[in-house]
């Protein structure tokens, strides 16, 4: 099925299939205990979250341009290793099939070095698909040689329904604390490219004003808000 970005009127989409697999397929599950396990452990991506993310809806002209950039839309969440269309036309109709194969979502990282005679080290666990609705959430613990800290953080995607991204972080630091939020809409949708409208703010508390810092926000082109922080750690929000 070929269409001209949408010049060319193509089939009327009838219905839209989502079939999505487990991190491993049953053949491979089969083959080892240690991929059972894993299966049962992950959470599959709820059907919902993949449907969102579509362009194109029953009773739309199929659009080959509109479901690549839904495949890209997919693909940018980070939680599948397989995502591919297929079609089949029946008349003036078509069914588009949509096969998506989740990716392992958890990590845990642990990190050390040694500077100077001091020793600090981290450690941390990540989830990127949280009871399979592709929202993130980690926490971390540094250890370092004048303080400790403990980092949360969280990212949820098209929270009811918008098209915004929205994401936070909150280190408790043992000699104070600071926090950012952040709301952005960084992929394209129906065509149209949302290039981050973010807002962010850091707010101290029961710190040294030395510890989160207390820069003013800056603007750029309108289109960002951002802090400087000093000497907060830095965590990335993915």
């Amino acid at each position: 099925l070929a269409q001209d970005g949408g010049k060319t009127s193509g089939p009327v989409i009838d219905s839209i299939v989502i079939v999505n697999h487990d991190v491993f397929d049953p053949d491979e599950a089969r083959s080892s205990a240690f991929f059972r396990i894993a299966n049962a452990l992950h959470f599959t991506t709820r059907p919902y979250v993949i449907q969102r993310e579509l362009l194109f809806e029953v009773g739309d002209r199929y659009d080959s341009a509109r479901v690549e950039e839904s495949l890209r839309n997919l693909r940018t969440l980070g939680i599948f290793r397989d995502v591919v269309a297929d079609t089949v036309q029946h008349g003036d109709s078509v069914t588009v099939y949509l096969r998506t194969g989740d990716g392992w979502s958890t990590d845990l990282n642990l990190n050390g070095r040694s500077t100077g005679g001091t020793f600090s080290w981290s450690a941390g666990l990540l989830e990127r698909n949280v009871l399979g609705s592709g929202a993130w959430a980690g926490i971390t613990y540094r250890k370092e040689p004048d303080r400790t800290a403990v980092t949360l953080l969280g990212r949820w995607d098209r929270p009811l329904g918008s098209r915004l991204s929205v994401a936070g972080l909150y280190d408790d630091l043992s000699d104070g604390c600071c926090s950012s939020e952040t709301a952005s809409s960084p992929r394209c949708f129906a065509g149209v490219s949302f290039i981050s409208g973010a807002r962010s703010r850091m707010r101290p508390s029961r710190a040294r004003a030395d510890t989160c810092g207390s820069a003013s926000p800056a603007r750029s082109s309108g289109r960002s808000i951002s802090r400087k922080r000093t000497a907060c750690p830095p965590s990335p929000i993915p």
